[in-house]
């Protein structure tokens, strides 16, 4: 499934943190994205920086495409604002589709996962 609008993958935790800095820039930066034509690819979660650059795509009635494990989705109500949820069995089948799914993408902070996914980014890349 690729979209016809251009997309943006945000790679950004489940937790705001200690910075409101971080947070007035996220909001700003996915605002940005979305006025200008961008819709999102994301992890899907619904806290933290996550719920912060949802929220902005969904202001500008943006498309929002959550990707998450299976076995991380207890109540499929929760993912209400995603025009598309996409399960997925692995790590590895989540950032692949992420990946192939998006035109540019932004790491925003989080834990050690979000290393992780900026770093296949690069791979992935760098192959083609």
């Amino acid at each position: 499934m690729k979209t016809k609008s251009k997309t943006a993958c945000i790679f950004c935790g489940a937790r705001t943190g200690n910075s409101d800095i971080i947070v007035e820039s996220t909001k700003l930066l996915s605002k940005t994205l979305a006025i200008n034509g961008f819709d999102l690819f994301y992890g899907g979660g619904q806290q933290g920086l996550m719920a912060v650059v949802e929220e902005q795509f969904l202001q500008e009635k943006r498309m929002i495409y959550g990707i998450r494990l299976k076995n991380l989705i207890r109540n499929i109500e929760d993912y209400q604002n995603c025009t598309e949820l996409i399960s997925v069995e692995t790590l590895q089948e989540r950032k692949s589709q992420m990946i192939n799914m998006s035109d540019i993408f932004i790491c925003l902070p989080g834990g050690i996962g979000k290393l992780d996914e900026l770093i296949e980014v690069v791979i992935m890349n760098k192959m083609k």
